[in-house]
């Protein structure tokens, strides 16, 4: 933190000092106490001219990682703006940006990066924004990003887009690195839809309703964000055949949401893809399988 501007000094360079953020970084944590000071100065290194917030939800983590968010909110208590669980929310079903960091956001933009990741260009979101102020048929703009471990680079843009996307392809959930995007807050004061809380894959729920509202720029001259892979992580953790019957979950997820907001051109297209998935990857058992583990599941979120 010694090398960070101070929180005067990032102030001082905001247009509009003082008033409403126009970005608001989501970002959620829970043991990353290796992790996240990375996270944080990667946002607070950020050269803009308008204000930020920062908006990180701690669940309950059991290492320091909540000390040291303190630490960085006694620092910048203007812009760091912490929730600290006492409970562990992430194990009774909630959606940690969703219920706890979109709601509060105060935000025209959302930023989203987990404590395990973080950003190293300083003109990151000012980029982002400007593209977004200057282009309103775009809802999102996102990044290249760099795979890591210990012991390196892995590989680049793993698993995410690198090239503009259609709304139609957002609307279907195509892959984007969510470390590296940035777009309109289209989610002020709504509930997250009942159908897309059981969604495994949260982000690629979250591009389909932002398709809604336009389609998706990739801004190759913004050096790549960092995603870390360690043991703790969730998702690098998971076999490759459980990572694609949950993303064929979300997919259905989407194309049940779709179904019930009567949107008969957005269901078309999400079951046309799941068909595509179904065929090459997996036998009709599984399929079965899937399916029917999902309608129960939503049925009874209904009946809650």
């Amino acid at each position: 933190m010694k090398h960070l501007r101070s929180e005067d000094e990032i102030i001082k360079t905001w247009d509009t000092a003082g008033t409403q953020p126009v970005v608001s970084i989501c970002c959620i944590t829970y043991n990353h106490e290796d992790y996240i000071e990375d996270a944080l100065n990667g946002f607070l290194i950020q050269e803009t001219d308008f204000p930020i917030e920062i908006l990180i939800h701690d669940d309950a983590s059991t290492d320091r990682t909540s000390d040291i968010i303190r630490n960085y909110q006694a620092n910048y208590p203007k812009i760091v703006k912490p929730i600290y669980q006492t409970e562990n929310q992430f194990s009774h079903g909630k959606r940690m940006n969703a219920d706890f960091n979109f709601t509060r956001a105060k935000g025209d933009y959302l930023a989203i990066c987990e404590g395990d990741d973080y950003w190293v260009d300083t003109s990151k979101l000012q980029k982002q924004v400007n593209y977004l102020i200057a282009n309103p048929s775009y809802v999102l703009t996102f990044t290249d990003a760099l795979t890591f471990n210990s012991e390196g680079i892995i590989e680049s843009n793993l698993g995410g887009a690198t090239r503009d996307l259609s709304a139609e392809e957002l609307i279907v959930g195509t892959p984007i690195k969510t470390l590296t995007a940035c777009f309109k807050n289209v989610f002020k004061e709504k509930a997250w839809p009942a159908e897309l809380r059981n969604a495994y894959y949260g982000d690629l729920t979250m591009w389909s309703l932002l398709g809604d509202h336009g389609a998706g720029k990739y801004l190759s001259d913004i050096s790549p964000s960092m995603y870390r892979v360690h043991n703790e992580s969730i998702h690098s953790s998971i076999p490759q055949k459980t990572r694609y019957r949950n993303y064929l979950q979300t997919l259905f997820c989407l194309y049940l949401y779709r179904v019930t907001q009567a949107d008969q051109r957005a269901a078309k297209l999400i079951a046309a893809k799941i068909i595509r998935h179904l065929v090459k990857e997996l036998s009709l058992i599984d399929v079965v399988k899937i399916f029917t583990g999902h309608c129960i599941t939503t049925l009874k979120a209904f009946l809650k």
